[in-house]
């Protein structure tokens, strides 16, 4: 799955099928899996759409700009050959 990012005016696109949102003590996370895409905040877990993706992403690059504490981060993984991860932090 290619997933859209969009930070600090930089777009494009990174191959992954999972994607970390950290932001102080708060983690979310969104998976690709078996065709599904799965949103997990805490311990609930919730099978999204493309739309509802694309609304938390946004929601996510907006607080990782608007971050001045240090403690924000996007980690964007593939577990296809092995285990890639590009992080964004800030």
């Amino acid at each position: 799955m290619f997933i859209p990012i969009c930070l600090l005016g930089m777009t494009s696109v990174v191959q992954g099928d999972r994607i970390v949102f950290k932001n102080g003590s708060s983690i979310e996370s969104i998976a690709f899996k078996d065709e599904q895409l799965i949103y997990t905040l805490g311990r609930k877990k919730i099978e999204i759409g493309i739309d509802e993706m694309d609304a938390i992403l946004i929601g996510w690059y907006s607080q990782f700009d608007a971050s001045m504490h240090g403690f924000c981060s996007i980690i964007i993984q593939n577990h296809d050959d092995g285990i890639a991860e590009i992080r964004y932090s800030k």
